[in-house]
């Protein structure tokens, strides 16, 4: 064999190996420039403190002394998008990356996903997490900046899979929370960026888009679900107190944005992401709905309400035989542990127009979300039938977010009674965050 024909035999050789197991790129080398190198993602829940939701009188609504953990349905993974970012100011979508629930692994309330191979150049890149996209799809990101992304809207952050409310699945949650990797040459560590050694980025924390109205059923009488004691102003029981049907009314339908838009004055112009709701009247800020800019006093209610606020609510068309309002819940945490509830709806965020506090009452019947109770007061063989309206509240102070449905809360309702001779029946509510994505086959 001549030594011409030996180099080629052995330059032949070499590429074969380049092309089968005898030498793995992807695993060993570090990055040179732009190159295929792994990256790894952790994803943080229940990071945050329950004083962050915005509510802060047990009257009107408050921390709710802690967090519900949910039903599985609530706490499924089915996917995880990642979108990776040069800046967040004027760079448009620079990678796009989907896992599958198997490809997460879980320690305690830290997610990390596999490591996944990407071609980067070397850099700084910021990373958003979105989860369980529905409908949207990969395709819809691409070319896009952070600010149209974050503008983008799901018009239904979950699926209701089954007649039962509590099937409902498929919930859509996104970032709180921006971080970074940095993909970079380690004259230390050669290894970094294999798959044994990957690039981490910071931790993420994500949360739900949607809300949930829960009503407290736990009554008096008899242990019955929704049948209370109709007592006189001296506690005596004179005969009782029975909720028939019970209505979520003004519920957004039209979409929300993937991201949280805050704004201190309540318009677009000063949109930041990422930023805290603020924990007390003189911190607050507005979260904007995609259709706060729409709303005056003067305006009339749209399109995008299941069901606008009627001139009379005992007008409704309440079912002829209501259907029999039972809990099978029960609470686990914080001063309502052991109540039963059951979930009345998912609610998109929904909040007031930034406008004087004497035009809130005008306001309220077209865009304030509340609720609709049909009950009867039984007293000796006297059965009369009482319908009120009573509106969801953030939190009780005179602020602008008092009247504001917000994401990943829950809004627990307690239904009090009425007196006789006293007071009508009245509600409290706990607002309460919703953040805990566990199950035991599918990992969030």
């Amino acid at each position: 064999m001549t030594i011409r024909r030996l180099i080629n035999t052995l330059m032949a050789l070499a590429s074969l190996c380049t092309l089968t197991a005898c030498y793995n790129y992807d695993r060993e080398e570090p990055p040179q420039g732009r190159g295929e190198v792994y990256v790894q993602l952790r994803i943080n829940v229940g990071s945050t403190t329950a004083t962050d939701t915005r509510a802060d009188d047990p009257m009107g609504g408050d921390d709710g002394n802690g967090r519900e953990e949910g039903i599985n349905n609530e706490n499924k993974l089915h996917n995880v998008t990642l979108l990776l970012f040069k800046d967040l100011t004027s760079s448009t979508v620079e990678q796009t990356v989907v896992f599958g629930a198997s490809e997460l692994t879980q320690s305690g309330n830290t997610y990390e996903t596999y490591p996944r191979k990407l071609t980067l150049d070397l850099g700084v890149y910021h990373v958003v997490a979105l989860a369980n996209l529905n409908p949207l799809s990969v395709s819809d990101f691409s070319g896009k900046t952070f600010r149209q992304v974050a503008d983008m809207m799901t018009t239904q952050p979950w699926v209701n899979i089954g007649s039962n409310i509590n099937d409902t699945d498929f919930f859509t949650m996104t970032s709180t929370n921006d971080v970074t990797i940095t993909i970079a040459r380690d004259p230390s560590d050669p290894t970094k960026g294999t798959y044994e050694n990957p690039f981490v980025a910071g931790t993420l924390t994500i949360e739900r888009l949607a809300a949930r109205i829960d009503i407290d059923a736990t009554g008096s009488q008899a242990g019955q679900d929704f049948v209370y004691d109709y007592k006189d102003a001296t506690d005596n029981v004179v005969g009782t107190v029975t909720v028939k049907e019970i209505r979520a009314l003004n519920l957004l339908n039209s979409g929300t944005y993937l991201l949280k838009h805050f704004s201190a004055s309540g318009t677009a112009d000063d949109v930041t992401f990422f930023d805290s709701e603020g924990t007390s009247p003189s911190q607050s800020k507005y979260v904007l709905d995609p259709n706060t800019t729409a709303k005056t006093a003067e305006g009339t209610p749209s399109s995008y309400y299941t069901s606008p606020m009627p001139v009379s609510v005992e007008g409704l068309a309440w079912a002829t035989t209501p259907a029999q309002l039972t809990a099978d819940k029960t609470v686990a945490t914080g001063d309502d542990a052991g109540h039963k509830y059951f979930i009345l709806a998912y609610a998109q965020e929904n909040t007031l127009p930034p406008v004087a506090s004497s035009d809130v009452d005008a306001l309220l019947p077209k865009y304030a979300t509340a609720l609709a109770v049909h009950y009867t007061i039984t007293e000796g063989a006297t059965t009369t039938d009482h319908y009120d309206t009573y509106y969801l509240k953030h939190n009780n102070n005179s602020d602008m977010m008092r009247y504001s449905v917000v994401r990943n809360n829950i809004y627990r309702v307690t239904l009090v009674p009425p007196v006789k001779s006293g007071s009508a029946m009245t509600i409290n509510i706990k607002v309460k965050k919703w953040d805990k994505f566990t199950h035991s086959t599918i990992y969030m």
